[in-house]
């Protein structure tokens, strides 16, 4: 029913109507008992006449009436008169922002200051746990004063429909759910809905962002970023089109529009993650600089204004010299700084983490980053582009890592499920290149090869596919020069030297070191460089390599095969993966891009309780970290971590006391992955015993006495590397991840009892770390045979029963104490699930999540038996993964090291 002018509500006179749309009638009406003027909005007769409905708006409401903020209109309250229920709320005066934009698009100075204010009153409300749900520009008034107020903030929760969260019919937005009937408003709500809303899912503040991206466009431009002749081609244009940036008027400054781009990145995943960022760009963008004025479409333009505005959060954070060319004294030189850029990886994701892991590659003209990522466990390679803030998963690579670019930049090369593939550059359908073994990395030379390594081996295959063919093994390297004998891991990331049928790469030595090598196919001959990994040939004429965390250069003489003189350092604080080998890459235009150190996964090894609480932090531990695991009473831990010269050494930690006892110090070369013995006197761990192959050895947990052999090795196939998963409780069976001579892993176990080492699970696929139960009846392990790693259990040791138990992904299983379920991680998640049910039959239940939090997802997890207690690595405080860009860099490699 409609009210006339005088009618009574209660204690309110109706003074006139001020509109209707689909959340209901709203009138202007008088307080007789406070004497003020207030807004009522009647309740629509679908939510007054059901009691549940009705129940459930009151608790809303008194929810969004603790909202207090000037950029938000208050709700004053909520009551009912008879059958009538309504809300009283704050009159504001003046025009809505959708009556201003009618009359032409806002210029910039005028639209800013309305979008702060904007908001602002979207980080209040957020921060409060609100969310709008229907912000458009019809619910943003503004005031003569040049003020603004949001209006009917939450009212599309509290509005809509009794239904779970993941319902499909779940209320997107008022006007939408509620059958309104103007074809304006139905329309409008629309053009404005997040794509998570338009496809039914549930929604977070992020949706928020999305409708502030597509109202600040619209405010710009005079028109709407996303239209259609009715609501159904509305909803697609908001699922399918791209918004038009390029119709943004001239005089919008590039920084504003790829602000509103990021906004309106369709992946919430990838999108601004909080409306506070949103605020600060503005704030910054009310003090152009000279740079920041006039619109640049050209990736040119938009580098030189990326110097001066910093990117929003999971995306481009402007180092304001907060990171010099290098730190070394001596280094600093004439000439401008070049460009510095931060890319911070969207929450969520990490970099992948295959051994070695080279994670990332630059197109050759500098305009694309490409890297290696996951989200759980669901790894693809992710694009950036240089003059753009949106990161995305590069179609068609679902499942791939390892990037690497053809030399025009048409093709990205990468690694997937024992397959070389290749796919355009922009995405699409992947082709086989070849079937591997276990291959990783590859460079992609002008002639058509692709080099790439299967572990100690270095093969070629055509780009367009065929069969590889062997390019060099350890033993022949070791025939050349007898010096690197038991040589492995090549890294084929290296280069041809131009004109002859030399290669450059790197491998590690018999004692951990990394060497840059020169060979020769054609006559096997070997020259060891420099001690170094990952070098490139830029065109600049120098020999770009790293070494311990630094990057070196040198010039370098074709025709000599070697260098022009000593290499210098030329880069400090550039990260490595597990295996050494440097994360950078270089493009022909003289753009680096590189992973930071600390970039990959570095952090604090903490204890938490449940609720992911930190209640004890061990250590601080670099991104080369390996098994951290508890002792069998929780009160002592051990980690691999790096050693004093190279590899990696073992350490126990005291719980709740600053006690740290190195146990391997002085072992050679590499060691890792301790398990303690069911009693904690004990650590069993894997040493790398001269680089000829790997040992199992143990030693006293409190560090007393030598560590000695436990059992051999020798009965392996293959002992060039393994790894100790546990040690079982009734102290009979080791679990051991060893690598196959086709570079897979399989999963053994050894009997003490009988002296037997036997291998439980040998596939083309990789079977990692085996964890016994209780009674020894059965092992959980991972395996990656869906293409993703997942946990499984099966009967031990003769194998029968089994099943896979984490469903989304899973790492590092861990027996709860009762042995009737299982921890384990997905991504930076702690899950728990039922393995059995109760009659004792292999019956999993579904995960459930026990807490989440910024923490690494690799290979250091564990609980303590009663499971109150998790041993993870956490990211610092407000740093993930991330990584840096270098612009111009060769200008200032040159100015170093002048050609010829």
């Amino acid at each position: 029913m409609r009210f006339e002018s005088g009618s009574k509500l209660g204690q309110y006179e109706i003074v006139s109507p001020l509109g209707a749309g689909g959340m209901g009638e709203v009138y202007r009406a008088r307080d007789t008992k406070l004497g003020r003027e207030v807004a009522i909005k009647l309740i629509l007769d679908d939510v007054a006449s059901d009691p549940e409905r009705l129940a459930r708006f009151g608790r809303e409401a008194r929810v969004l009436a603790s909202l207090n903020h000037p950029n938000i209109a208050t709700l004053h309250g909520f009551e009912a008169d008879g059958e009538r229920s309504f809300l009283i709320m704050e009159l504001v005066e003046g025009e809505t922002l959708a009556d201003r934009i009618q009359r032409g698009p806002l210029p910039v100075d005028e639209a800013l200051p309305l979008f702060l204010q904007i908001a602002e009153g979207l980080k209040e409300a957020h921060e409060r746990g609100v969310i709008h749900r229907d912000l458009k520009p019809a619910n943003l008034r503004v005031t003569e004063n040049g003020g603004v107020k949001i209006l009917d903030f939450g009212l599309a929760k509290a509005l809509g429909p009794d239904v779970p969260a993941k319902d499909p019919s779940v209320s997107h937005s008022p006007t939408m759910s509620l059958a309104a009937t103007r074809r304006g408003e139905i329309l409008g709500t629309a053009a404005y809905m997040s794509p998570e809303q338009a496809a039914g899912r549930t929604v977070d503040k992020r949706t928020d962002i999305w409708a502030f991206g597509a109202c600040f466009y619209e405010a710009l431009r005079g028109r709407r970023a996303f239209e259609g002749e009715n609501a159904a081609d509305t909803l697609a244009a908001v699922l399918r089109d791209t918004v038009d940036l390029e119709a943004l008027p001239d005089r919008v400054p590039l920084g504003l529009r790829l602000l509103i781009e990021r906004c309106l990145v369709r992946d919430p995943r990838n999108s601004v993650q909080d409306i506070g960022d949103v605020r600060l760009e503005l704030e910054r963008a009310r003090e152009p600089s000279a740079e920041e004025t006039g619109h640049r479409s050209d990736a040119t333009a938009g580098s030189r204004l990326l110097r001066a505005v910093p990117w929003v959060v999971a995306a481009v954070a402007i180092l304001a010299a907060a990171f010099a060319l290098t730190t070394r004294p001596g280094l600093e030189t004439p000439g401008p700084t070049p460009a510095q850029f931060q890319i911070d990886l969207p929450p969520g994701t990490d970099f992948a983490e295959p051994i070695p892991n080279h994670v990332i590659a630059i197109s050759p003209d500098g305009e694309e980053i490409v890297w290696s990522g996951k989200e759980g466990e669901h790894l693809a390679l992710y694009r950036r582009g240089t003059g753009s803030l949106a990161i995305e998963v590069v179609p068609g690579t679902e499942g791939g890592t390892q990037p690497f670019f053809s030399p025009d930049g048409r093709w990205l090369g990468f690694h997937t499920r024992g397959e070389l593939r290749k796919v355009p550059a922009g995405g699409g359908t992947a082709v086989k290149i070849a079937a591997t073994r276990g291959g990783y990395g590859g460079v992609w030379t002008q002639d058509g090869d692709i080099y790439f390594a299967e572990g100690f081996t270095l093969e070629r295959v055509p780009a367009e596919g065929g069969e590889p063919e062997l390019v060099t093994r350890y033993d022949l390297i070791e025939a050349a020069d007898p010096a690197l004998a038991r040589s492995r891991y090549y890294d084929p990331r290296g280069t041809l030297v131009p004109g002859s049928s030399w290669l450059i790469f790197s491998l590690v030595a018999a004692d951990g070191k990394d060497l840059l090598v020169a060979f020769d196919p054609t006559s096997g001959a070997v020259r060891v460089l420099a001690e170094g990994a990952g070098p490139r040939l830029l065109p600049s004429g120098h020999l770009l390599f790293a070494r311990r965390g630094a990057l070196f250069a040198a010039l370098w003489d074709n025709d000599a095969i070697g260098f022009k003189g000593e290499p210098i350092p030329v880069l400090d604080n550039v990260d490595f993966d597990w295996l050494g080998y440097p994360l950078f890459d270089v493009s022909r235009d003289g753009t680096l891009v590189y992973v930071p150190s600390g970039g990959v996964a570095g952090g604090e090894l903490v204890v938490t309780d449940r609720s992911g609480t930190v209640v004890d932090r061990l250590i601080e531990v670099p991104e080369l970290s390996l098994g951290a695991t508890f002792s069998p009473q929780g009160d002592s831990a051990s980690v691999a971590l790096p050693g004093s010269t190279s590899g990696l050494e073992l350490w126990t930690l005291g719980i709740g006391r600053s006690v740290r006892v190195p146990l391997t110090f002085g072992a050679d070369s590499y060691s890792w992955t301790g398990v303690w013995s069911p009693d904690g006197s004990q650590i069993a761990f894997v040493v790398a015993a001269g680089g000829a192959h790997t040992e199992v050895m143990v030693a006293a947990a409190d560090g007393s006495g030598d560590f000695r052999p436990f059992f051999s090795t020798e009965d392996l196939p293959y002992r060039e590397d393994l790894q100790l998963g546990d040690w079982s409780s009734s102290g009979r069976f080791l679990s051991l991840t060893v690598k196959t001579p086709e570079g897979g892993w399989d999963l053994w176990t050894y009997d003490r009892d009988q002296e037997e080492l036997t291998r439980i699970l040998g596939s083309p696929f990789n079977e990692i770390n085996g964890r016994f139960s209780a009674d020894d009846r059965w092992i959980a392990y991972e395996t990656d045979r869906a293409g993703i790693r997942q946990i499984f259990v099966r009967e031990f040791p003769q194998g029968g029963a089994e099943a896979q138990i984490s469903t989304q992904g899973g790492r590092m299983a861990r027996w709860a104490g009762d042995g009737q379920s299982l921890y384990f991680l997905d991504g930076g998640a702690v899950m728990n699930v039922r393995v059995f049910d109760e009659s004792g039959r292999l019956a999993p239940g579904q995960p459930e999540l026990v807490f989440e939090g910024p923490f690494r997802s690799a290979l250091d997890f564990d609980v303590t038996s009663d499971g109150e207690r998790f041993l993870l690595i956490r990211y610092p405080e407000g740093r993930g993964p991330r990584i840096h860009v270098v612009q111009s860099w060769l200008e200032q490699l040159e100015r170093l090291l002048p050609p010829g």
